[in-house]
């Protein structure tokens, strides 16, 4: 009896785990300061632990998919000259590092320029998309990654939120 009661137990405590990992599917779109919007999944959720500068970031831990984005005034930088300060940060930092420019070169309407990125950090390989993006005032990067493992699972949600930057009041 005490077995039936196990495996009972067993089993309804297995459908509530299963029925709690379900995600709403679909894009919200957020508004940073008035500044910018980008959407992103339903299933993201804000944080605050991925960059000490970045105003924009959302993870979803169990999917391994990060997202941020920071703004930065542009100084009388080219964004050919700012976009590759942040490649050289990458290649400092991961190890294995490979960098492929995308063709992409606006997202409605402003100049970005737009890489794939792997390497590996402490042993895990990872796929990023970097997105530099000039606005009239400021730069902003867009960073998403995950594990390379997930990175076809997640690279349709990946552009989506790419393509979806869009400046507000940007007359």
């Amino acid at each position: 009896m005490s077995k039936l009661i196990n495996y009972i137990f067993s089993t309804v405590l297995a459908l509530l785990l299963i029925s709690s990992c379900n995600y709403e599917e679909g894009f919200k779109e957020i508004t940073v300061d008035n500044d910018y919007t980008v959407s992103i999944p339903h299933y993201l959720k804000k944080t605050d632990r991925l960059s000490p500068t970045g105003d924009f970031q959302y993870e979803n831990k169990f999917r391994n998919f990060y997202v941020i984005c920071v703004d930065e005034v542009k100084n009388n930088e080219s964004l050919e000259n700012y976009t590759g300060k942040l490649l050289h940060t990458f290649e400092d930092r991961l190890d294995d590092y490979e960098v492929k420019k995308d063709t992409i070169n606006n997202i409605n309407g402003l100049p970005v320029k737009y890489y794939e990125l792997k390497g590996s950090m402490t042993g895990k390989s990872l796929y990023y998309i970097l997105v530099t993006i000039e606005g009239p005032d400021k730069f902003y990067q867009l960073c998403i990654w995950t594990t390379n493992k997930k990175k076809d699972q997640h690279l349709a949600d990946f552009s989506t939120i790419a393509g979806s930057f869009k400046l507000l009041n940007s007359d």
